[in-house]
C-alpha cells in the first residue's frame, strides 16, 4: 500500500468520525425512534433485583433455547421472542427492523448515518487519489 493511499485510508476514517459527530450530536439524526422510560428507577431497580452481579450483554426479549439447544429448539424459541418483541418496543441498537421490529424512522435515520458516512470516506480518497496513475494502483 502506498503513503498516498494509507493517508487516504485515515483521513477517509477522521472523515467518518467527523460525520458520525455531525449526525449524532448537532442534527436530529441520532435521535430518531428512540424512546425513554416513564419510570426509569422502577425499571433499573427490577433490573438489578433480576440480574444481580451477572455481568454481560443481554438479549431481550429472551429466547431461553440454552446452550445445547437442536436447530428445531431454536427456531421454536426464536418465534417464541419474536411473538414477544412485537408485543413491546425493542430496546436494542441493532438496525434489522424486519427481524426485530425496530421502528423505520430508526432504521431510515440510521441507514442515512451509514450511507453518508461511506461517501464521506469516498470523497476523501477520491480526493487524494485522483491523479493516482493506474499503473501505481496496482503495485
Amino acid at each position: 500500500m502506498t503513503t498516498r493511499a494509507f493517508l487516504a485510508a485515515i483521513l477517509g476514517g477522521i472523515a467518518m468520525f467527523i460525520w458520525s459527530f455531525i449526525a449524532h450530536d448537532l442534527l436530529p439524526l441520532g435521535e430518531i425512534g428512540m424512546r425513554e422510560f416513564k419510570n426509569e428507577s422502577a425499571v433499573l431497580d427490577a433490573l438489578k433485583t433480576n440480574l444481580g452481579d451477572a455481568r454481560g450483554l443481554y438479549h431481550f426479549p429472551g429466547h431461553r433455547a440454552g446452550p445445547n439447544a437442536t436447530r428445531q429448539e431454536k427456531s421454536d424459541a426464536m418465534k417464541r421472542a419474536m411473538e414477544k418483541a412485537a408485543s413491546g418496543p425493542s430496546t436494542t441498537n441493532i438496525p434489522y427492523w424486519n427481524w426485530y421490529g425496530f421502528p423505520s424512522n430508526y432504521t431510515a435515520a440510521y441507514m442515512s448515518i451509514e450511507i453518508i458516512g461511506f461517501l464521506c470516506v469516498g470523497l476523501v480518497a477520491g480526493l487524494l487519489l485522483k491523479n493516482r496513475s493506474p499503473a501505481s494502483a496496482t503495485s
